[in-house]
């Protein structure tokens, strides 16, 4: 799995296990952001949206545990996959961090195969894809004719509307949405498959973001992440 426009969230108090950290992970094309603490690793999932996030236990005021209990919240499970990269061997750890809904539990010092192998299946696990908008949350828009976005991803918008869009034809999307997005301006297109049939006379068109950059990537996944 190309780790090609991911990014990845390190949360260890040691700069030198960041520094090789980053150096591990230079040449595999995923974008790398780092904290020195529990609470400063919050504050940059909050601004980052990361893919997946490494994060050390034995980290001081606030560990490791702490910053999983608040990532988690009241929700049964963590928004996001989270590595355990930590020294604390121990069964107890070990179980209370998957208890939380860690992915995986690695132990210092690991090997770079391995970590890599770790985070690949990581990240294949827990695919961010789509989210699925419930009623309250469907956006509508205007194409030719009023439509619905009925779910969003980093890719583009799967959106139903009483007319079907021929595949790879451009069209201009408005609601506030998009605008939320701050994707106005930016080109998009239906896919190249044909649009599903839906009952009523309706179609889902499948709408997708041309050259989609890391930056509006992270714009729509803090956007999306809190409808799950």
């Amino acid at each position: 799995m190309n780790l090609q426009g991911k990014e990845i969230l390190i949360i260890d108090d040691n700069p030198d296990l960041l520094f090789i950290m980053r150096s591990i992970l230079a040449n595999t094309g995923a974008t790398i952001s780092e904290a020195l603490s529990a609470s400063e690793g919050f504050q940059r999932y909050q601004e980052r949206a990361p893919h997946l996030i490494i994060c050390d236990l034995g980290m001081k005021p606030h560990s490791g545990f702490d910053f999983l209990r608040l990532l988690r919240g009241q929700a049964n499970k963590l928004p996001v996959p989270v590595l355990v990269l930590s020294g604390d061997n121990s069964k107890t750890s070990v179980v209370q961090a998957f208890s939380l809904g860690i992915s995986d539990y690695l132990i210092k010092p690991v090997e770079t195969p391995m970590l890599l192998r770790k985070i690949r299946k990581s990240l294949k696990n827990n695919e961010f894809s789509s989210v699925q908008l419930s009623p309250d949350k469907q956006k509508n828009i205007a194409i030719e004719v009023p439509a619905t976005i009925v779910a969003a991803s980093e890719a583009g918008f799967r959106v139903n509307s009483t007319i079907r869009i021929a595949p790879n034809t451009k069209v201009k999307l408005k609601s506030e949405l998009i605008t939320t997005l701050q994707l106005g301006d930016h080109p998009v297109r239906t896919g190249p498959g044909a649009a599903l049939s839906l009952e009523k006379g309706f179609y889902q068109n499948e709408i997708r973001l041309v050259g989609v950059s890391e930056e509006i990537a992270s714009r729509i996944r803090k956007c999306i992440r809190f409808w799950k």
